[in-house]
């Protein structure tokens, strides 16, 4: 299918007369209105049903309204670097997304309706200020990435370990406790980063059945069970930072 871009001129978003980039191509409608000063989210975005790539990256955006939720055919959706500090219940709805980028915000706490997303493969919550993570969030066993990095979870819920698909988990610089001790139950986990995860934090023994762990990034005070270190002769690869 021929790639091509259509240019027209939107002045209702902003006020004023701005140029905004439509690309349809491959992957769908594209939407870009990354770096424009927004303080609000633009809903006359609500008219377009068939956008699949929203990106409104490093704008002042601090909520997201309700009505986000009838944006039923986004599959990528990049929000990272505003002020948002919560989500609405309706980004449930949202049962094509794949993709949810919602780095460097303000978020203390997500909607359970987060769960709702089957097709969701990557969520990205670093350097937010996240105190727990929802008790359903095992429902979303498409994942593979999860970065949470730099928030300040002092544990994670039962269910996490149900997110069998997952490859990558990213829990450096939080507060945990304590791992869940069926921790091993992610065998899918390729890559795990628990550099300043939580003071003296211990790999449970059950994470020497994840037979697929490749990279495991940990500090001085993180406590690895021996399995896992006779484990470093072979396949997996233990960095100290």
């Amino acid at each position: 299918m021929m790639r091509y871009t259509i240019i027209f001129i939107l002045a209702f978003v902003f006020g004023s007369c701005s140029i905004i980039e439509l690309t349809q191509g491959n992957h769908g409608t594209t939407v870009n209105l990354s770096r424009k000063g927004l303080t609000e989210f633009p809903e006359e975005l609500f008219l377009r049903k068939d956008v699949k790539i929203l990106r409104l990256y490093h704008n002042q955006i601090d909520s997201i309204p309700d009505r986000i939720g009838e944006m039923e055919s986004l599959e990528k959706l990049y929000l990272s670097r505003n002020n948002i500090k919560y989500l609405p219940e309706s980004i449930g709805r949202l049962k094509n997304l794949k993709i949810l980028y919602l780095s460097n915000n303000e978020l203390e706490h997500l909607p359970d309706s987060l769960s709702e997303l089957k097709e969701l493969e990557q969520l990205y919550l670093n350097q937010n200020k996240l105190k727990s993570l929802p008790d359903s969030i095992g429902k979303l066993t498409s994942l593979y990435v999860l970065d949470v990095a730099f928030n300040n979870l002092k544990s994670l819920p039962k269910s996490f370990v149900n997110m069998n698909h997952l490859e990558t988990l990213i829990l450096q610089r939080n507060f945990l406790d304590s791992l869940p001790e069926n921790f091993g139950e992610l065998r899918s986990l390729r890559t795990l980063n628990l550099d300043q995860a939580g003071v003296l934090l211990a790999i449970p023994e059950s994470s020497c059945r994840m037979r697929n762990l490749e990279t495991l990034i940990i500090d001085r005070s993180i406590l690895v069970p021996n399995c896992l270190l006779v484990m470093q002769t072979n396949r997996l690869q233990i960095t100290l930072r």
